[in-house]
């Protein structure tokens, strides 16, 4: 491997001294794991935390909650999306899987 074209002046951005394990670090490596942190970190963002939580809807993950936990997941997503009457349909969804998770512990 090589050390792509070095002129002896550069106007528009400066040469790369070193190594070529030094100039392909400071060239592709860098910029491409800072392009990388900063797309993780704008999709795990806090203000895309309601979008996710939508997962918890799932029955699933409806045994693991108590109701006041549950109600305020829901207020929270219903905050983020707007769905109407979200609130009450996902109460009726909780009674309902919360019953038959009972029934199939007995």
């Amino acid at each position: 491997m090589t050390i792509p074209w070095q002129c002896g002046c550069q106007v528009h951005r400066a040469n790369v001294d070193g190594t070529i394990e030094e100039y392909y670090r400071r060239k592709i490596y860098i910029p491409y794991m800072d392009s990388l942190i900063q797309s993780l970190a704008s999709q795990f963002s806090e203000s895309n935390m309601p979008a996710f939580m939508l997962y918890q809807l799932h029955p699933n993950h409806i045994k693991n909650f108590y109701g006041s936990d549950y109600k305020d997941t829901v207020q929270t997503i219903d905050e983020f999306d707007q769905i109407h009457n979200l609130e009450q349909e996902a109460m009726s969804w909780y009674d309902m899987n919360k019953k038959k998770f009972i029934k199939q512990k007995e």
